[in-house]
């Protein structure tokens, strides 16, 4: 069940932890997402986050901690070297990991290293390409899919996209059908994606097409969004762009469909299944770790014909919706910041300053 009460995080306070996390790019995705909800719900904790953005990014999603703006690589070791962080958290970045390793090497810095490993996408700067580590303290791996093909792992954690359960849940927001000017009784398939090729949305466009009695609405941005309004000529079709409050959305779809060519862990699908709406997908990255095809969600098959039949008979299956939210339960947020900060101190390092006959299982 969702229904945990709210971890107390009180204990913290008496280590020594100052935690510097690194965003290497500056585009906004999964990885940075999945840490902002960690930290949005650590906010009371404290724990000592600070975020060093190695690129100018447009706007926060760190509201609350300390932000710095690095800038070049140079700069991010004298900043390591400095502020001697008692953990510094990286991700994706093959030239962060790079760093981190020569500092450690150097015996320049001494903080646990931590890596959070959201997928094997590759690019150039990827550190997906390395398929071995050195001086990396704890890995964090979203999916247990995930560094099965990498050595030189000390404490690898599996610890699942997190959402916030309050947030998302089954609701029907009629005010937003009206500002939109959706009549009541059209059934809508949402698509909550960046406007960029992986995501395939061109597929999405196809369905659509072909299903003139659903109206289709594509949440996002990205660098194919003016492309995609400009060209549109589909009466079923809007492109909303982003949107803050993409829960009241979510509350809106009778059904997502997500056509994309390679995923990590979409948190759209997530969303949507707390939500409880169907979720038709396709079986890429880490998605066939949460959809069973038929209990809690479906999968699309690359035929469009035979995807547009699973959809519509299957965008009102409230028996599969329900299953949905109920499935996901171990991607409730309170669950995966407890985990997280379980995982990043050892119990050991909790030691306060108490009478010794109050810390029972510390002595």
């Amino acid at each position: 069940s969702s229904k945990i009460e709210k971890y107390d995080y009180s204990y913290i306070k008496g280590i020594n932890n100052k935690i510097g996390i690194i965003i290497p790019y500056s585009i906004y995705g999964g990885a940075e997402i999945y840490l902002s909800n960690i930290l949005n719900e650590l906010k009371n904790s404290n724990i000592n986050f600070e975020i060093l953005y190695l690129s100018k990014n447009a706007s926060s999603i760190f509201n609350g901690y300390k932000e710095l703006f690095i800038g070049s690589v140079n700069k991010l070791r004298n900043q390591l070297i400095l502020n001697k962080y008692s953990h510094i958290i990286f991700y994706n970045s093959m030239s962060v990991y790079r760093i981190l390793n020569s500092l450690i090497d150097e015996s320049l810095i001494h903080s646990k290293i931590v890596e959070i490993y959201h997928s094997d996408f590759m690019w150039s700067d990827s550190i997906s390409k390395i398929k071995n580590r050195s001086n990396v303290n704890i890995s964090i791996r979203v999916s247990d899919d995930l560094l099965n093909d990498v050595s030189g792992l000390e404490n690898v954690k599996t610890i699942p996209v997190g959402i916030n359960f309050n947030r998302f849940k089954n609701i029907y927001n009629k005010k937003l059908k009206l500002k939109h000017g959706i009549a009541d009784d059209v059934p809508i398939i949402g698509i909550v994606a960046r406007m960029s090729p992986e995501k395939n949305i061109d597929y999405a466009l196809s369905i659509a097409a072909k299903m003139n009695n659903f109206l289709f609405l594509f949440l996002g941005k990205g660098p194919m969004l003016s492309g995609y309004k400009s060209g549109n000529n589909l009466d079923n079709v809007m492109f909303l762009g982003h949107k803050e409050k993409i829960e009241e959305y979510h509350s809106i779809f009778d059904a997502l469909l997500l056509t994309s060519k390679i995923e990590g862990t979409p948190i759209s699908i997530l969303e949507s299944m707390a939500t409880e709406r169907v979720v038709f997908s396709t079986r890429v990255g880490a998605i066939s770790s949460i959809i069973n095809d038929g209990e809690n969600g479906f999968f699309l098959t690359g035929d469009i014909d035979k995807d547009i039949e699973i959809i519509k008979n299957n965008f009102n299956n409230r028996l599969v919706a329900k299953n949905a939210r109920k499935s996901i339960a171990n991607h409730d947020i309170r669950r995966v910041a407890k985990s997280f900060v379980e995982t990043l101190f050892d119990k050991y390092d909790f030691i306060p300053d108490d009478d010794p006959s109050e810390l029972g299982e510390f002595i």
